[in-house]
């Protein structure tokens, strides 16, 4: 599997290619949704999470979180556990950094 930096373009002859690279699409969009969220409340006044309003929009950006995370680990499935290693050490080795996605999937006993 090749990646490219900019892009992690997954190529070669990898019959997983596509689910690699819909496992990485989402891997992003939940690390964008983490920053959304994280930003939301860092414009905030930090008595705001104790206010009643809170607890719903808490409860909201989590089940919007845990709703990725599920297709995550639905598509980590269809993988053999050598396409999943491949996966974080090509995402590693683009970004720096392991995947958080992958690492939450991992800690709540997913693959």
């Amino acid at each position: 599997m090749e990646t490219n930096a900019s892009t992690f373009e997954i190529s070669g002859t990898n019959p997983h290619a596509k689910i690699l690279a819909r496992l990485y699409k989402l891997d992003r969009a939940y690390s964008d949704l983490l920053a959304k969220h994280e930003l939301y409340w860092d414009n905030r006044d930090p008595d705001d999470r104790y206010e009643e309003w809170a607890d719903r929009v808490i409860l909201k950006q989590e089940d919007d979180q845990e709703s990725i995370l599920d297709r995550i680990e639905r598509l980590g499935e269809d993988l053999p556990k050598s396409q999943i290693e491949i996966f974080e050490k090509a995402y590693v080795k683009t970004h720096g950094y392991p995947s958080y996605a992958m690492d939450r999937v991992n800690s709540i006993g997913g693959w």
